[in-house]
């Protein structure tokens, strides 16, 4: 059953419990809590939410289920924050690519590297969507999650792909329309590489980028930052 919004307030007011002590106490406490969400994305990937219990996840973890319960109120709060991590690491990951370059044309290239950097992840996160697509329940932080990732995907990716155009460097597209064909391009090879693990993600990657830049009427310069 989804969290109620009180149980929820119960679990946020618990979390900051380790923080009391001292700093390094605090630290501890968000490194643990970030373990669980990796074990549990994981198992959550490689299964199924409805299959993976509480006591799986902590079997993996090592820990004890009441450990679990202290940082995550139910299993629907950890799929939760599982989710939600797997979105803040993808999107803190790129916009630390994003300030090396100025060049529209190299944003979108290193976007499309973080999907071969952080192909794990990624992964596991279209896998857990496609599962909680299907879940008989709704999990409105969970579907406002998932709704994040694509929607900032497609901002950025529009947005540069308007800049180039705006600078002379793209012919002059549609810019959300190929936005969400380069999104759902991403997607699929996110699945095919799930059924296929031999998948070469990086040689996939290379073609996605050469088909981009023939559409986009793109050259790249040597000088390009």
């Amino acid at each position: 059953m989804a969290t109620t919004g009180s149980a929820r307030s119960t679990a946020r007011e618990r979390q900051p419990l380790p923080r009391t002590g001292a700093a390094a106490v605090s630290s501890a406490g968000r490194n643990r809590a970030d373990a669980m969400t990796e074990v549990a994305l994981t198992l959550f990937a490689e299964r199924n939410f409805a299959s993976v219990t509480i006591k799986d996840i902590g079997t993996a973890l090592g820990v004890n289920t009441a450990l679990i319960y202290y940082y995550f109120d139910s299993k629907e709060d950890l799929f939760r924050a599982a989710i939600e991590r797997a979105v803040q690491r993808a999107f803190l990951h790129f916009r630390e690519l994003r300030l090396r370059h100025s060049n529209p044309a190299d944003i979108l290239s290193d976007w499309l590297d973080n999907h071969v950097d952080l192909h794990d992840p990624i992964q596991k996160l279209v896998k857990v969507s496609l599962d909680y697509a299907g879940l008989p329940v709704e999990l409105p932080e969970v579907e406002r999650s998932i709704r994040q990732f694509y929607a900032e995907e497609y901002h950025t990716l529009s947005r540069c792909i308007q800049d180039g155009i705006d600078l002379g460097l793209f012919e002059p597209v549609d810019a959300g329309r190929t936005a969400q064909w380069i999104s759902i391009w991403l997607d699929g090879l996110m699945v095919r590489s799930k059924i296929f693990p031999d998948l070469d993600v990086e040689a996939a990657i290379h073609s996605l980028r050469e088909m981009l830049w023939t559409y986009l009427g793109y050259r790249r310069h040597p000088a390009a930052t």
